[in-house]
């Protein structure tokens, strides 16, 4: 098998997720020296100054690469948890952190619980609910349960950058 046949061998609807995302969020690929590059064009000039110290809580690896890439260059710190419980201590530990990105369908303790218990001693710090389940009514149990705000799945690039332009000016 030559390079060009290679597979990556994974599960079918996390690769399936992948691609979606990278269609969708116009994701572009270059070849430099046999390596290849994930990223996309986006004004930095307007985020050079910020300093953001982001946590990111997802359960799914795929998932939290994919948004690492995303915030690459929007932030000073990048931290990452794998759960609700996870991301709870963190934020005990750390009260410097700017904002949050919170799944809400995760193992041990989910967003809901998560947010709750991080609203109990942190209540200014930027929380939004990243879930692929929002349906009629979710946004307002999202709000209501204590999240500044929610983005669904597959994350689309324009309304990402539109919540980084927000909650950051907002700091």
């Amino acid at each position: 098998m030559n390079d060009d046949e290679s597979l990556i061998l994974t599960d079918k609807s996390k690769l399936s997720s992948v691609i979606s995302n990278l269609i969708k969020n116009s994701i572009k690929f270059t070849d430099s020296g046999g390596v290849i590059e994930m990223g996309f064009e986006r004004k930095e000039d307007k985020f050079k100054n910020r300093k953001l110290k982001i946590l990111i809580v997802e359960d799914d690896e795929i998932n939290r690469l994919f948004l690492s890439t995303l915030l690459n260059g929007y932030c000073k710190e990048l931290i990452q948890a794998e759960n609700g419980k996870e991301a709870v201590e963190i934020c005990k530990k750390d009260p410097n952190i700017d904002l949050v990105f919170m799944d809400i369908k995760m193992p041990v303790m989910d967003g809901f619980e998560a947010t709750k218990g991080i609203r109990s001693f942190n209540k200014d710090i930027k929380i939004i609910a990243q879930t692929g389940y929002v349906l009629g009514g979710d946004r307002e149990k999202i709000l209501a349960s204590g999240f500044n705000d929610y983005i669904s799945k597959p994350v689309q690039r324009e309304k990402f950058e539109s919540l980084i332009k927000k909650y950051s000016g907002a700091l």
